[in-house]
């Protein structure tokens, strides 16, 4: 159990490292679209998903973890679920992030946009093992400076 927790407590630390790289640097910069309204979207285990209005794409490569309370169960506190995003802002390269579901970080501040996770489904039941190629993940996408 522990080697787990260093394991995800290292990716996590490439991942954000690997975030400097999709943030614009001095000189010229991409242009990037600018949201009228927060875009919602959902991105099934394995494939990837061209957010509407914008050119980030998202692709849901991994559920590290799963330990939201069972719909089924009375539990103290809800849980949380930990999920790797592949995400590619315009031309640049891609990075692997992981987000929460229950607990901080559950959104990222990337170039002029703000991803957020909103929930992951589909919901425990106790007993049950959910298959990773039924996992879907729900995003909000907005701009966070003003154009």
């Amino acid at each position: 159990m522990r080697g787990r927790w260093l394991w995800a407590l290292a990716l996590l630390v490439w991942a954000q490292g690997c975030s400097d790289a999709l943030k614009p640097e001095a000189g010229p910069t991409e242009q990037h679209p600018v949201l009228s309204e927060p875009v919602e979207v959902r991105v099934l285990y394995g494939d990837d998903e061209l957010v509407p209005e914008t050119d980030i794409d998202i692709g849901f490569v991994s559920v590290l973890y799963d330990y939201r309370c069972p719909e089924d169960a009375t539990c103290g506190w809800p849980g949380s679920a930990t999920v790797g995003l592949r995400i590619t802002l315009g031309s640049g390269p891609g990075a692997v992030f992981l987000l929460n579901t229950g607990v901080e970080p559950r959104s990222l501040a990337l170039g002029d946009y703000l991803i957020s996770v909103l929930g992951l489904s589909p919901e425990r039941h106790t007993g049950d093992t959910i298959p990773t190629r039924k996992y879907q993940v729900e995003l909000r996408v907005e701009n966070i400076r003003a154009h």
